[in-house]
Formats: C-alpha cells, sequence, structure tokens
C-alpha cells in the first residue's frame, strides 16, 4: 500500500518540525562552563526572560579547596544593535559592565566579551569561550 509510506514520512516531517525539536531550541538558553583562570571555573546561564529579552547569571567557583562561590552576578541581554545574531547586555554591581555574547556556529559554545573582567570587584577573566553544559 502506498499510503503507509507517505504517512511515515508525514509522520518524520511532523516531528521534525515540531517546537519541541532540537532545532526550535533558542541557541543560547543553556547552560555554560568556562575557565577564567586555571583555579576557577565560571558558569553562565542564560534563559528568556520576555520578549527579546534574556536574563544571564554569572558564577565563578574554585577549583581547589572546598568549592566555593567567588563570585555571582546577574544581568539582562537583548539582541545586539550592532552584531547580528548576538546578545548585548549589562550585568554586574550597578549594572555597569558590557557584556556581548556569541554563539559558535561551528561547536556548542558561546563567545563572551566583557567591557572588563572584574564582574565582583577582583580580576576573573569572564571573556573567552564557555562550552555548552546543558539545555
Amino acid at each position: 500500500m502506498k499510503i503507509i509510506p507517505i504517512l511515515a514520512a508525514a509522520g518524520i516531517l511532523a516531528a521534525c518540525l515540531s517546537p519541541t525539536s532540537a532545532s526550535a531550541r533558542d541557541p543560547y538558553d543553556a547552560d555554560w562552563s568556562g575557565d577564567c583562570r586555571p583555579d576557577v571555573e565560571c558558569l553562565i546561564k542564560i534563559r528568556p526572560a520576555g520578549k527579546r529579552l534574556y536574563r544571564l547569571d554569572y558564577v565563578a567557583i574554585g577549583k581547589t579547596g572546598p568549592r566555593r562561590v567567588l563570585c555571582h552576578s546577574t544581568g539582562f541581554l537583548r539582541p545586539s544593535k550592532t552584531v547580528l545574531g548576538a546578545l548585548s547586555g549589562t550585568f554586574g554591581p550597578g549594572q555597569l559592565q558590557r557584556i556581548d555574547v556569541i554563539r559558535d556556529s561551528k561547536v556548542d559554545a558561546i563567545h563572551v566579551t566583557p567591557s572588563d573582567n572584574t564582574p565582583c570587584g577582583r580580576p576573573l577573566a569572564v571573556g573567552g569561550q564557555y562550552l555548552l553544559l546543558a539545555h
């Protein structure tokens, strides 16, 4: 019967186009991990917070000794006006630090460029590549 292959193809197409498919996921809505220093791991969590708005949570955790939080900072991102597909915004105390986040098209990673590397008043290399931890 020719109906069965047509139904099977329609089911596969519907699954590929469904909103829950991986391709429909927001490319920024995830947890990301990077190394701020050899002794510090940095985590960035980006979540939708409204129409064209994202919340960024930045956490730096010491790798040596007891794993403790060295810095926690939050901010908000919006689609960049200058770089297509990127997010831009501010974070940190007083929301004074500018930050740009660009999704890597080749690997599951983001590239972060801050205006400075002192998110909590102490030097941490916030900028760099952050690899995908979880969607």
